[in-house]
């Protein structure tokens, strides 16, 4: 009896670990899918924003989702083609269903007056706290789940160099080192930052912090916080 709860013990582990990856996965999806609808519909693609934006999406995680596919593979090869609870079958914990993340964008895609494009040579556009908090929730989701693939069941160290081996269904599933990888991502998404901070809030965002800020401290000093923040 003993070594049977230990073993359910260490699946029932093991599929934490897998809903924990999932669970990082869905939320930076959410955030990517959401931020990259704002920016087609705010900026024109010829905006340095949606250029970086762009460029630092498409860089994404998907070789460390590849992993995390194979990861699922070989767990469930170990024991006999196991479901996994909530899923079915390991194909559709990285995959399948997981392309359905439950943003806002169909709420916005139904919006009565879309927002408008800036007109070329225009001013830029401000920004809203909305779209600060999304490139920021891209970044924290995507570290989140590159550290939860590296605690999967049967996660190979070997594929932090680019190395495959022989035999593996999905042997050619990534074009490159995880480290190289995580590190592109990074570089992509620090100066996007950087950017995000340097463009001014829109006056109703601002407005509210500085409601806000005014409830804690004098008004002088609430406008001098909010000229670092807007």
């Amino acid at each position: 009896m003993a070594p049977a709860i230990e073993a359910l013990g260490e699946h029932a582990g093991a599929m934490l670990r897998f809903h924990d990856a999932r669970a990082a996965l869905m939320d930076y999806f959410r955030a990517s899918e959401e931020l990259r609808w704002r920016v087609c519909h705010l900026w024109n693609k010829s905006d340095r924003l949606a250029q970086m934006v762009e460029r630092l999406l498409n860089a994404g995680i998907g070789n460390f989702r590849s992993c995390a596919d194979a990861c699922a593979y070989l767990y469930a090869k170990q024991h006999n083609g196991c479901s996994f609870p909530g899923f079915g079958i390991w194909g559709d914990v990285f995959y399948g269903r997981s392309l359905s993340c439950g943003s806002r964008v169909d709420l916005w895609d139904s919006a009565a007056a879309p927002p408008f494009k800036r007109a070329r040579g225009g001013k830029v556009r401000a920004l809203q706290l909305l779209d600060r908090s999304l490139l920021r929730d891209v970044g924290v989701h995507a570290l989140e789940f590159m550290a939860a693939v590296r605690k999967l069941p049967h996660f190979k160290p070997l594929w932090e160099k680019g190395k495959t081996f022989a035999g593996h269904p999905v042997e050619s599933f990534y074009d490159g080192k995880l480290i190289c990888c995580e590190r592109r991502f990074k570089k992509l998404f620090l100066p996007a930052s950087d950017l995000f901070a340097s463009l001014p809030l829109c006056a109703h965002d601002g407005y509210d912090i500085l409601l806000v800020l005014n409830r804690e401290l004098p008004a002088a000093a609430g406008r001098h916080v909010l000229s670092f923040v807007a």
